[in-house]
């Protein structure tokens, strides 16, 4: 496999759509079997090998997930890592702070005292 940005040229092959139908662990890794498989793809087809001739399937990908969650959910981290540059545990950590907040995340003003004082009488 390959997870490049390529990979997403393959949305629409045997029906990959690469969207979540609902909000659920099985919805999300049905999407990372799909991006899986169109990583297969990616290398496959860079190789100059045919896509029709690739002796793999989706459904091979989704059987996968299902029949061995604790292999899959490895890679699953892989591709989550090699697509977003973060782990896992950091989206989570990230994701967790957060909802802490609240919905939107506070940014700080990098102002110095004068230039606040200033903002505040000219606004």
């Amino acid at each position: 496999m390959l997870f490049t940005p390529r990979l997403y040229s393959f949305k629409g092959h045997s029906g990959v759509t690469l969207e979540m139908t609902g909000n659920d662990l099985a919805d999300l890794y049905a999407v990372y079997a799909d991006i899986m498989y169109c990583a297969a793809l990616n290398l496959w087809t860079l190789e100059g090998k045919d896509i029709e001739e690739a002796n793999f399937t989706r459904a091979d990908f989704h059987e996968w997930s299902a029949t061995n969650p604790r292999d899959f959910g490895k890679a699953f981290s892989f591709a989550f890592e090699a697509m977003t540059g973060k782990s896992m545990k950091d989206f989570t950590t990230e994701k967790e702070k957060v909802a802490e907040m609240g919905e939107k995340p506070v940014k700080k003003k990098n102002r110095s005292g004068l230039i606040t004082l200033l903002s505040r009488l000219f606004s």
